[in-house]
């Protein structure tokens, strides 16, 4: 489904602005925030159970690295786990990433990972939903993804603050 930055702003009424990044997501998805090491996750899950969340990795670790890592959690998780790789354009990013299938509780799921390159900083974006709730959210999360917007110069003023910036 293609959507335009309209569709995204009729679907979505909340917004995130932090870290130099910001996105529309649905008002009654609730946020949440993970400050780590080197990296800061936000996600933002439906009422029932799909969720999207990004990964701001300011070591710039290889889009490559961030997927193969992703991937080893995951198979862990879900023995069950199929996974095809692809390359796609977010906005005028090229981004690499996995479409992914598994099950989980007994029922089927769909996630998708996507990482792109921003100047030194490496965006993760996972999503995923059960494949109950994947023909209503995908579209919500094709929204999300298409509205998620970087300053490059704000991220790399993070990278590069120093010895007080709290991601070293």
């Amino acid at each position: 489904m293609l959507l335009d930055i309209g569709d995204c702003e009729k679907i979505m009424t909340a917004s995130y602005q932090k870290h130099g990044i910001q996105f529309l997501y649905p008002e009654n998805w609730i946020l949440e925030e993970q400050d780590g090491d080197n990296q800061d996750t936000v996600s933002v899950q439906s009422p029932n159970t799909a969720f999207w969340s990004l990964t701001i990795d300011y070591n710039g670790t290889s889009p490559d690295s961030l997927i193969t890592n992703t991937l080893s959690v995951l198979q862990e998780e879900y023995s069950t786990l199929d996974a095809t790789p692809v390359e796609e354009n977010i906005g005028e990013r090229k981004a690499v990433g996995q479409n992914l299938a598994f099950f989980c509780m007994d029922l089927t799921n769909t996630a998708r990972i996507r990482v792109l390159q921003v100047g030194q900083v490496t965006l993760l974006i996972l999503y995923q939903a059960s494949d109950l709730e994947w023909s209503t959210t995908v579209a919500v999360f094709e929204a999300i993804t298409l509205s998620l917007d970087c300053d490059p110069s704000h991220l790399q003023n993070i990278v590069y603050q120093g010895d007080d910036s709290p991601y070293h």
